[in-house]
Protein backbone atom coordinates (compact mmCIF):
# COMPACT_ATOMS: atom_id res chain seq x y z
CA UNK A 1 0.00 0.00 0.00
CA UNK A 2 2.68 2.37 0.62
CA UNK A 3 4.76 1.61 -2.25
CA UNK A 4 1.77 1.60 -4.34
CA UNK A 5 0.78 5.41 -3.01
CA UNK A 6 4.16 6.51 -3.53
CA UNK A 7 4.53 5.26 -6.97
CA UNK A 8 1.14 8.09 -6.85
CA UNK A 9 2.87 10.33 -5.97
CA UNK A 10 5.86 9.84 -7.91
CA UNK A 11 3.37 10.49 -10.96
CA UNK A 12 1.97 13.12 -10.03
CA UNK A 13 4.96 15.40 -9.10
CA UNK A 14 7.66 14.31 -11.54
CA UNK A 15 9.90 13.29 -8.58
CA UNK A 16 13.00 11.17 -9.33
CA UNK A 17 16.29 10.20 -7.25
CA UNK A 18 17.08 12.39 -4.50
CA UNK A 19 14.05 14.22 -4.59
CA UNK A 20 11.11 11.38 -4.28
CA UNK A 21 13.59 9.79 -1.84
CA UNK A 22 13.56 12.73 0.52
CA UNK A 23 9.37 12.32 0.48
CA UNK A 24 9.78 8.91 0.87
CA UNK A 25 12.20 9.22 3.92
CA UNK A 26 9.48 11.85 5.15
CA UNK A 27 6.85 9.80 4.71
CA UNK A 28 8.25 6.91 6.47
CA UNK A 29 9.62 9.23 9.45
CA UNK A 30 5.85 10.41 9.76
CA UNK A 31 5.06 7.02 10.09
CA UNK A 32 7.45 5.89 12.22
CA UNK A 33 6.96 9.48 15.02
CA UNK A 34 3.31 9.96 14.41
CA UNK A 35 -0.34 8.40 14.90
CA UNK A 36 -0.54 8.30 11.67
CA UNK A 37 1.08 5.34 8.96
CA UNK A 38 4.01 5.63 6.48
CA UNK A 39 1.11 4.76 4.03
CA UNK A 40 -1.68 7.47 5.45
CA UNK A 41 1.29 10.01 5.09
CA UNK A 42 1.43 9.24 1.19
CA UNK A 43 -1.99 9.06 1.00
CA UNK A 44 -1.67 12.54 1.86
CA UNK A 45 1.31 13.68 -0.63
CA UNK A 46 -1.19 12.56 -3.06
CA UNK A 47 -3.84 14.86 -2.23
CA UNK A 48 -1.35 17.78 -1.89
CA UNK A 49 0.28 16.45 -5.24
CA UNK A 50 -3.07 16.82 -6.86
CA UNK A 51 -3.73 20.14 -5.86
CA UNK A 52 -0.57 21.55 -7.56
CA UNK A 53 2.31 21.09 -4.84
CA UNK A 54 5.82 20.18 -6.06
CA UNK A 55 7.80 17.97 -4.09
CA UNK A 56 8.84 20.81 -1.82
CA UNK A 57 6.36 21.96 -0.94
CA UNK A 58 4.66 18.63 -0.26
CA UNK A 59 7.62 18.38 2.13
CA UNK A 60 7.14 21.62 3.90
CA UNK A 61 3.39 21.47 4.12
CA UNK A 62 2.84 17.80 4.79
CA UNK A 63 4.15 18.39 8.61
CA UNK A 64 1.31 21.40 9.00
CA UNK A 65 -1.33 19.19 7.58
CA UNK A 66 -0.79 16.33 10.01
CA UNK A 67 -0.88 18.54 12.57
CA UNK A 68 -4.56 20.05 11.67
CA UNK A 69 -5.51 16.22 11.25
CA UNK A 70 -4.45 15.57 14.44
CA UNK A 71 -6.15 18.60 16.03
CA UNK A 72 -9.35 17.44 13.65
CA UNK A 73 -8.96 14.01 14.60
CA UNK A 74 -9.77 13.12 10.89
CA UNK A 75 -7.50 11.10 9.04
CA UNK A 76 -4.34 12.62 6.93
CA UNK A 77 -5.58 12.14 4.03
CA UNK A 78 -9.12 14.15 4.24
CA UNK A 79 -7.41 16.83 6.00
CA UNK A 80 -4.53 17.12 3.46
CA UNK A 81 -7.57 17.50 0.71
CA UNK A 82 -9.61 19.76 2.75
CA UNK A 83 -6.54 22.09 3.54
CA UNK A 84 -5.34 22.07 -0.28
CA UNK A 85 -9.03 22.58 -1.65
CA UNK A 86 -8.87 26.02 0.97
CA UNK A 87 -5.38 27.16 0.31
CA UNK A 88 -6.05 27.14 -3.64
CA UNK A 89 -9.61 28.22 -3.39
CA UNK A 90 -8.29 31.56 -1.23
CA UNK A 91 -5.06 32.07 -2.88
CA UNK A 92 -3.06 31.51 -0.22
CA UNK A 93 0.60 30.92 -1.14
CA UNK A 94 2.45 27.43 0.26
CA UNK A 95 4.77 29.24 2.32
CA UNK A 96 1.63 30.45 4.35
CA UNK A 97 0.47 27.72 5.00
CA UNK A 98 1.86 27.17 8.34
CA UNK A 99 -0.61 30.58 9.64
CA UNK A 100 -3.24 29.27 7.46
CA UNK A 101 -3.77 25.79 8.80
CA UNK A 102 -3.68 27.91 12.55
CA UNK A 103 -6.67 30.01 11.25
CA UNK A 104 -8.53 26.84 10.52
CA UNK A 105 -7.31 25.05 13.70
CA UNK A 106 -8.50 27.92 15.96
CA UNK A 107 -11.47 28.09 13.79
CA UNK A 108 -12.98 24.84 14.26
CA UNK A 109 -11.75 24.25 17.97
CA UNK A 110 -13.47 27.49 19.15
CA UNK A 111 -16.71 27.35 17.55
CA UNK A 112 -19.69 25.08 16.67
CA UNK A 113 -18.05 23.36 14.06
CA UNK A 114 -15.77 20.67 12.73
CA UNK A 115 -12.67 20.86 9.93
CA UNK A 116 -15.02 19.34 7.30
CA UNK A 117 -17.63 21.74 7.89
CA UNK A 118 -15.08 24.44 8.02
CA UNK A 119 -13.83 23.47 4.92
CA UNK A 120 -17.09 22.58 2.94
CA UNK A 121 -17.57 26.70 3.84
CA UNK A 122 -14.59 27.80 3.00
CA UNK A 123 -15.28 26.31 -0.73
CA UNK A 124 -18.60 28.31 -1.26
CA UNK A 125 -16.91 31.81 -0.01
CA UNK A 126 -13.20 31.37 -0.65
CA UNK A 127 -12.85 32.54 -3.91
CA UNK A 128 -15.30 35.09 -3.65
CA UNK A 129 -13.74 36.40 0.15
CA UNK A 130 -10.40 36.86 -1.47
CA UNK A 131 -11.25 38.34 -4.62
CA UNK A 132 -13.07 41.07 -2.61
CA UNK A 133 -9.39 41.10 -0.21
CA UNK A 134 -10.90 39.60 2.90
CA UNK A 135 -8.12 38.21 5.16
CA UNK A 136 -8.54 34.29 5.54
CA UNK A 137 -8.33 35.12 9.46
CA UNK A 138 -11.90 37.13 9.20
CA UNK A 139 -13.12 34.93 6.61
CA UNK A 140 -13.26 32.20 9.49
CA UNK A 141 -13.91 33.77 12.30
CA UNK A 142 -17.33 35.16 10.26
CA UNK A 143 -17.74 31.73 9.19
CA UNK A 144 -17.31 30.84 13.10
CA UNK A 145 -19.87 32.99 13.98
CA UNK A 146 -22.58 31.68 11.72
CA UNK A 147 -21.49 28.00 12.69
CA UNK A 148 -22.39 29.25 16.61
CA UNK A 149 -25.52 30.23 15.25
CA UNK A 150 -26.54 27.43 13.69
CA UNK A 151 -25.65 28.05 10.24
CA UNK A 152 -22.71 25.34 9.65
CA UNK A 153 -20.97 23.85 6.58
CA UNK A 154 -21.56 24.60 2.73
CA UNK A 155 -25.03 26.76 4.19
CA UNK A 156 -22.50 29.25 6.14
CA UNK A 157 -20.20 29.48 3.28
CA UNK A 158 -23.07 30.49 0.80
CA UNK A 159 -24.58 32.68 3.52
CA UNK A 160 -21.10 34.50 3.97
CA UNK A 161 -20.88 34.82 0.18
CA UNK A 162 -24.44 36.52 0.05
CA UNK A 163 -23.74 39.23 2.46
CA UNK A 164 -20.25 40.09 0.70
CA UNK A 165 -21.89 40.32 -2.33
CA UNK A 166 -24.96 42.05 -1.53
CA UNK A 167 -22.57 44.74 0.70
CA UNK A 168 -20.54 45.82 -2.80
CA UNK A 169 -23.45 45.42 -5.34
CA UNK A 170 -26.84 46.30 -3.05
CA UNK A 171 -30.10 47.00 -4.45
CA UNK A 172 -31.34 50.40 -4.55
CA UNK A 173 -33.66 49.84 -1.77
CA UNK A 174 -30.67 48.05 0.17
CA UNK A 175 -28.43 51.30 -0.78
CA UNK A 176 -30.94 53.45 1.22
CA UNK A 177 -30.93 51.47 4.11
CA UNK A 178 -27.45 51.18 4.43
CA UNK A 179 -27.67 55.39 3.68
CA UNK A 180 -30.03 55.22 6.58
CA UNK A 181 -27.56 53.90 8.72
CA UNK A 182 -24.73 56.40 7.70
CA UNK A 183 -22.37 53.31 7.27
CA UNK A 184 -20.17 53.00 4.49
CA UNK A 185 -19.33 49.95 3.08
CA UNK A 186 -16.17 51.43 0.34
CA UNK A 187 -13.25 53.32 1.51
CA UNK A 188 -12.01 56.31 0.06
CA UNK A 189 -10.36 54.48 -2.88
CA UNK A 190 -13.69 51.84 -3.65
CA UNK A 191 -12.33 49.07 -1.77
CA UNK A 192 -14.35 47.18 0.40
CA UNK A 193 -13.82 48.08 3.95
CA UNK A 194 -13.17 45.12 6.60
CA UNK A 195 -15.86 43.23 6.84
CA UNK A 196 -15.77 43.63 11.05
CA UNK A 197 -15.52 47.13 10.65
CA UNK A 198 -18.94 47.04 8.48
CA UNK A 199 -20.34 44.99 11.54
CA UNK A 200 -19.56 47.61 13.75
CA UNK A 201 -20.72 50.27 11.87
CA UNK A 202 -24.20 48.51 11.84
CA UNK A 203 -23.96 47.29 15.39
CA UNK A 204 -23.46 51.74 16.47
CA UNK A 205 -26.02 52.59 13.95
CA UNK A 206 -28.62 50.58 15.37
CA UNK A 207 -29.18 47.60 12.92
CA UNK A 208 -32.58 46.16 13.12
CA UNK A 209 -34.38 43.59 11.85
CA UNK A 210 -36.15 45.17 9.20
CA UNK A 211 -33.14 47.16 7.89
CA UNK A 212 -31.01 44.01 7.93
CA UNK A 213 -33.64 42.38 5.72
CA UNK A 214 -33.57 44.97 3.47
CA UNK A 215 -30.19 45.38 3.11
Amino acid sequence: DFESAMLKVQGLTGATGDQFAELTSQAKELGRTTQFSASEAADAMGFLAQAGFDSNEILGALPDTLNLAAAAELDLASAADIVSNVLSGYGVEVEDLAAATDTLTNAFTSSNQDLTQLGDAFQKVGPIASNMGVDINTAAAAIGSLSDAGIQGGEAGTALRNILLKLVNPTSAAQSAIDELGVSITDSDGNMRDIIDIMEDFDRAGLDAASASEI
